[in-house]
């Protein structure tokens, strides 16, 4: 059951569920259309699709304003015309969840018995829910190095510096690293990768999703010198690569991704591990991974 459905601008929230515009109606949420590029041969029955896209969503809010004297002129000021904005709603049983709309109707208001009304259409370029929380995952670091066991100290003095009142683990640092992640929404999440350079230089690192076949990955030719960062965008309107050096200059990083590497690469439905490798110095590479908790195509 929706229990809160608000619009948010830049200067500007108006919430549909706190009983100044208390909704009666409400489509769009749903449902997504889909576009088929397709063919016909001159004497084939049927056609040949080739290609699919799925079209921008469009939600049609519909309400009651309870109080017209105040609180219809705050919802003509919030909507206005070429406004850009987020609709952020919440259900319960699941996380908060936004999609970014442009507003093509502003609200159309009328005189219904002794009430007014309203109705607000929007247009979702990007149809697909996404949560509100964002997830950020480190995929390697010295934190996540596993210990293999422990050594308690026994006071000999056989290791120089080493404290008898602490145990002293054993690792093995390799220079392949995966992480277990959650996809918790129903298709499948792209990601962005935010990798830098501590304490030492990295040459030619790979990301990974373990397991899949044909392997899907995303590798960066090259060498980052402590310090330095590069950030690889696979978000459909933001793909891309992005060299930080030192002094916070940019520099585009597109030629350094490999010829291999694939600009789709998504966290699949469900559980799936996430791989990382490097040619060298794998130990100096922090690799932090963001996207959102799960994408919906509908609610």
């Amino acid at each position: 059951m929706i229990f809160n459905l608000r619009y948010e601008s830049e200067d500007r929230v108006i919430s549909f569920y706190d009983g100044k515009y208390p909704v009666t109606d409400l489509k769009g949420i749903s449902e997504n259309f889909i576009a088929l590029k397709t063919t016909q041969g001159s004497q084939q029955d049927g056609v040949t699709v080739g290609g699919r896209s799925v079209n921008q969503r469009q939600i049609t809010i519909t309400g009651d304003i309870r109080d017209p004297d105040t609180d219809r002129a705050a919802l003509i000021a919030a909507i206005v015309p070429k406004s850009t904005g987020r609709l952020i709603l919440e259900q319960s049983g699941m996380a908060p969840v936004y999609v970014d709309v442009e507003c093509v109707q502003t609200p159309l208001i009328e005189n219904v018995s002794s009430i007014q009304t309203y109705q607000i259409v929007f247009v979702a370029p990007s149809p697909y829910w996404r949560t509100v929380e964002q997830v950020n995952n480190t995929l390697w670091g010295y934190a996540d190095i596993p210990v293999l066991f422990s050594v308690e100290g026994d006071g000999s003095g056989l290791f120089e510096n080493f404290d008898d009142d602490e145990p002293w683990n054993i690792s093995v640092l390799n220079s392949l690293s995966y992480v277990l992640v959650v996809n918790a929404g129903n298709l499948p999440l792209p990601v962005l990768f935010d990798i830098t350079a501590r304490g030492g230089p990295a040459t030619n690192f790979e990301v990974f999703i373990v397991g899949s076949d044909p392997l899907v990955k995303m590798r960066y030719i090259g060498t980052l010198a402590d310090g330095e960062r590069v950030v690889i965008d696979t978000n459909y309107g933001s793909k891309g690569a992005t060299k930080i050096n030192t002094d916070a200059t940019e520099e585009n990083a597109f030629a350094n991704i490999d010829e291999d590497s694939d600009w789709n690469f998504s966290l699949p439905v469900g559980q799936s591990r996430i791989g990382f490798n490097a040619d060298s110095g794998a130990s100096n590479l922090e690799v932090v991974f963001q996207h959102p908790a799960g994408i919906f195509s509908g609610l």
